[in-house]
């Protein structure tokens, strides 16, 4: 289909691959949140939140979508996973541990899990298998240590918050990474 648009600009609408969204209202929502509606102004028609609270992040989303908020849509992984979570028995040790911080996620809407700094490799796996079985990616905190972020890929996780910053990255690791389907925002 063809549109004359006459000298008219048309582009496709953005997406804000790292939006902190909740940090407006915390515990208390208002009714029309500005930035979610600064956010659509400007173009931005889909907002990611790598990290929230996830009574304030889904409701927010949920209030979009149901037209009595106007924003972008949203999606988020919901509050992230690290050493300190809290599950039934602690922090995650177990397969165990991670399907259920995962199913408690998902049941909120999440999309995607975050891992935040785990820094035990059998934990990471734990959460990543766990995350894949539900049917869900994985994203987590990066560091500044590229090091690190191999250590993540091999664990299976699909991507990274935060940039790499060690440059400039060899021909091996750009490779690796790229061969590993990684992407970081």
């Amino acid at each position: 289909e063809t549109l004359d648009l006459g000298d008219a600009t048309l582009m496709p609408g953005l997406v804000d691959a790292h939006k902190h969204v909740t940090r407006e209202g915390r515990d208390l929502l208002s009714q029309q949140s500005w930035e979610l509606a600064a956010n659509l102004a400007f173009g931005v028609t889909t907002a990611i939140e790598p990290s929230g609270t996830p009574e304030a992040i889904f409701t927010m989303a949920e209030a979009v979508e149901a037209g009595r908020q106007i924003g972008p849509r949203m999606y988020s992984a919901g509050s992230s996973l690290s050493s300190g979570t809290s599950t039934r028995h602690g922090a995650i040790e177990t397969f165990e541990d991670a399907q259920h911080e995962v199913a408690r996620l998902k049941s909120y809407g999440a999309r995607t899990i975050k891992e935040y700094q785990l820094r035990r490799r059998d934990q990471r796996q734990k959460l990543v298998m766990a995350t894949r079985e539900a049917g869900l990616m994985s994203t987590c905190e990066g560091d500044s240590d590229h090091l690190e972020y191999l250590s993540i890929a091999m664990d299976g996780h699909t991507g990274c918050e935060h940039p790499i910053l060690t440059l400039p990255l060899q021909r091996d690791v750009t490779q690796f990474l790229g061969q590993a389907g990684f992407f970081y925002s």
